[in-house]
């Protein structure tokens, strides 16, 4: 009855009326709308839809033709029970939930039958073979053996991936004697497109501070001279190199590393980045050590959380957080590479993370040769920030020389001894040497009130001295006049001068004197305040040249949870060490345990 009803008055889905002619076009489409489009003829059939079956095909004319499919994608467009209409209930109906009711109008819902019982086949997997997963779509787009499609309606091609899990080429399959190949050189430009987004970036500041087409005058009007590339700015700029170092690993088969130090070696060659200036090609070169250096540290990091029991549920990707501060984490975009605006930062808090494990993990107890070696390990092959600032500024072809040559070397091969004299330098290793060293505590920074009270009655212990300095002049304030709390604008810690030996010593007397009470107190807050205090005086003494932060509000710090049997810590930030009191670090270290908790996989 119902096909004797689409005779006379023709398909209400299709609008095909008796009599009425289809081009082969038209016919073709209607022939592959989902299923669920097509079955108002005969739900459950694998027959031909009436309208389709019976209708009598004529040639007709191209205008008439392109006139016919014009009409039939109005129709689908407008008709609520099209094959685009239905795309969200077809992949519902391959949805655990199963298929939704068509919207459609009452009458032709009326006018259905009810849809036969679905049946779930269900068969052993065969040995070996993989079974797609729910949901995929991989039924819905593959047509059956009765409806291949013609050529003019096949799918695109899907561009071909490597497995993940394919073998990476060693670098040197790349590179051969100094020079890159020419397959690295097509690597290269396919993955990295008018030089990749951070040399576009570049490029587009370079123009604006010496403009010289009319599109860089129009950059320059329109957003003024480029803004000093650091702290933020910086950040952003080094996530777009990591995305960069990703596509070309990806594009040549080789690891993050590898990628960093082939993209380098096309900065240094001329395949990447031609026109950017000197100072464009040593930023580059730079920012592309930190990402080496990172991910080359992240090796070793994974053998020893493997081998440490605090370390086994924390993801190796995830060991950035140990090494940088939580209160810069921002939106999580910048993956530990948030400082390398001293480049190598990342890759050296890694490798003394990875000395801080492997000490503990033997038994190791803090001393001031530890001390020593977590913070030479933390430090090795890092920069200082006027690197970046002022050791780029107006660089003779020879000064890139050697910013080329001394970013082709390991961290762990730099040496301080080796640098040229200039503004290019190293962080020092060692504790300092005959010289005394003094820096500013910042109310609300790294100064809190309780913590000031707390150090006006223990300054006087010949490890540090605070006091106000009075701009303009050599006169000091004495530590009294900083009990009013409201006069506070900069007060200075000064830490006395002392040879290396003499400063090894008193970082020892630091330490035994504080691992007495450490051992004396009580599980909980007490052990917590106790540990707060080591560090506290660790840190105050100001032991490094440089780093002191670092090593003991990120490394030392958790040193002692470990050595104690406590979860290790994310800290918010290690420089409160400075001048925060003690039960405001207790909360603080609190807060990263629960903090490294969140981040472990359990």
């Amino acid at each position: 009855m119902r096909q004797a009803r689409a005779r006379r008055h023709g398909c209400r889905i299709c609008h095909v009326q008796p009599g009425m002619r289809t081009s082969p076009v038209t016919q073709q489409l209607r022939l592959f709308d989902p299923p669920i489009a097509r079955s108002h003829h005969d739900v459950g059939s694998i027959e031909l839809p009436v309208c389709a079956a019976e209708t009598k095909v004529e040639p007709v004319f191209s205008c008439n033709m392109i006139a016919n499919v014009t009409k039939m994608k109005t129709i689908l467009g407008c008709s609520q029970t099209g094959a685009i209409q239905h795309a969200p209930e077809v992949a519902q109906e391959h949805s655990p939930a199963g298929p939704s009711v068509p919207h459609s109008d009452t009458q032709l819902q009326e006018s259905l039958p009810p849809a036969p019982a679905r049946r779930r086949r269900t068969a052993q997997p065969v040995a070996g073979a993989s079974t797609p997963g729910r949901g995929s779509g991989a039924s819905l787009f593959s047509p059956g053996p009765s409806s291949q499609l013609r050529a003019p309606f096949r799918l695109p091609q899907t561009p071909y991936r490597p497995p993940a899990a394919s073998a990476l080429r060693p670098l040197s399959t790349l590179v051969s004697e100094g020079q890159l190949t020419p397959e690295a050189v097509r690597c290269l430009k396919t993955a990295l497109p008018q030089g990749g987004s951070a040399i576009s970036r570049l490029d587009k500041r370079d123009g604006r501070s010496n403009p010289k087409s009319a599109a860089d005058y129009l950059r320059r009007l329109v957003h003024g001279t480029p803004n000093h590339l650091e702290k933020e700015r910086f950040a952003a700029f080094m996530v777009m190199v990591h995305t960069d170092v990703q596509a070309v690993a990806a594009r040549a088969s080789i690891s993050i590393q590898d990628a960093a130090e082939l993209m380098r070696q096309g900065v240094v060659n001329g395949t990447l980045g031609s026109n950017l200036s000197d100072k464009g090609k040593g930023q580059m070169l730079f920012a592309l050590y930190g990402v080496r250096e990172k991910y080359a540290a992240q090796d070793a990091v994974s053998q020893a959380f493997s081998a440490h029991p605090a370390f086994h549920s924390l993801p190796v990707a995830e060991s950035w957080r140990m090494g940088l501060e939580t209160g810069v984490w921002g939106d999580e975009k910048h993956k530990g590479l948030r400082f390398e605006n001293e480049p190598g930062y990342m890759g050296g808090m890694l490798r003394g993370l990875t000395a801080m494990i492997q000490a503990d993990h033997g038994g190791r107890k803090l001393d001031a040769q530890l001390l020593k070696e977590l913070h030479d390990h933390a430090t090795a092959g890092v920069f200082t920030r006027s690197t970046l600032t002022d050791g780029l500024r107006l660089l003779t072809p020879h000064e890139f020389n050697e910013i080329s040559t001394l970013t082709s070397r390991c961290a762990t091969e730099q040496c301080v001894a080796d640098l040229p004299p200039g503004p290019v330098r190293l962080l020092e290793p060692d504790y300092r040497n005959m010289l005394p060293i003094q820096f500013g505590l910042i109310p609300g920074g790294n100064l809190s009130r309780n913590g000031l009270h707390e150090m006006l009655g223990s300054h006087n212990n010949g490890e540090f001295h605070i006091f106000i300095p009075i701009p303009g002049t050599d006169e000091r304030l004495p530590a009294t006049a900083a009990t009013d709390w409201s006069r506070q604008e900069a007060i200075t810690v000064f830490a006395p001068a002392g040879t290396r030996r003499q400063l090894m010593a008193r970082a020892q007397n630091i330490i035994d004197r504080n691992a007495s009470l450490i051992r004396a107190a009580p599980m909980g807050d007490s052990k917590l305040s106790a540990i707060a205090r080591c560090c506290q005086d660790l840190e105050r003494a100001h032991l490094f040249d440089d780093g002191n932060a670092r090593t003991i509000g990120l490394l030392v710090v958790n040193k002692l949870l470990l050595e104690n049997g406590l979860r290790p810590a994310m800290m918010e930030d290690p420089n409160r060490f400075d001048g925060f009191s003690t039960d405001e670090l207790v909360a603080e270290i609190k807060r990263g345990q629960a903090t490294f908790a969140r981040y472990s996989t359990q």
